[in-house]
């Protein structure tokens, strides 16, 4: 069931690499939401951390099937004399099972977790063929 998502990037490892090279390089790193998923007989649910991030410049879209999160998230000092934190522009990508019902999507956003749910299909994906 759970090879049916492909919600996790071959290419994380190498983010998480980029963003540790450039803080030792003294650059500004991308900001890069966490994500974790988990679906049952119902539901498919995702939950998105992107603490810092305003509702206002979250924006979710769904193209086929195709998840799409983009936001950004400010620096609020101003390019302060020190930070660890990511700030910067995201977008994630994230493919969708088939059989999940794209017009039953509830998205929150409550305390910097992005939370969506979203139903399976009632639809039966599978006939009988008859052979001749």
């Amino acid at each position: 069931m759970l090879n049916e998502i492909t919600l996790r990037s071959p290419f994380r490892y190498f983010n998480d690499l980029e963003r540790e090279l450039q803080k030792n390089l003294n650059q500004n790193a991308s900001f890069e939401p966490a994500i974790s998923y988990k679906r049952d007989k119902n539901k498919l649910y995702l939950n998105i951390d992107i603490p810092g991030v305003e509702k206002e410049d979250l924006d979710i879209e769904l193209k086929e099937d195709k998840l799409i999160i983009k936001g950004e998230r400010k620096d609020k000092l101003q390019e302060s004399d020190y930070s660890e934190k990511y700030f910067g522009k995201f977008e994630k990508r994230y493919s969708l099972p088939k059989d999940l019902d794209l017009d039953k999507l509830e998205a929150r956003y409550v305390n910097g977790v992005l939370s969506i749910e979203i139903e399976n299909s009632q639809k039966e994906n599978s006939r009988k063929i008859l052979i001749n």
